[in-house]
């Protein structure tokens, strides 16, 4: 395991070639470059504008996030976000540093 939080985990194999996002009942597979494109987007969601456009709508949950191009659209709560950003954040810093263990332990040694 990689990192952790309350309702979600991120996982990755021995090389981190393929990272897995649990969180709730959503389950991800990305590559790293995948992972990251995910975690900007999820960073980059205006939930206080989000919310307030939907305010009306009869969605139990008002925040969404579309997964182009596959047509999928996840829908949060504004405490969900704020976790799934906390879960995707603290995973970014520990593959960083499972990536730079690595590349330590690989290097030549003279």
């Amino acid at each position: 395991m990689v990192y952790q939080t309350a309702h979600g985990n991120v996982i990755c194999n021995a090389g981190c070639a393929v990272i897995q996002v649990e969180f709730g009942n959503l389950f991800l597979r990305f590559d790293f470059k995948g992972f990251e494109a995910f975690k900007q987007s999820i960073e980059a969601i205006d939930w206080k504008r989000s919310e307030a456009g939907n305010e009306k709508k009869p969605y139990h949950r008002k925040i969404f996030v579309a997964l182009q191009p596959s047509g999928i659209t996840m829908a949060f709560h504004r405490e969900e976000i704020e976790e799934l950003q906390k879960l995707l954040n603290g995973a970014t810093v520990a593959l960083t540093l499972k990536k730079l263990a690595t590349e330590a332990t690989a290097y030549p040694r003279n």
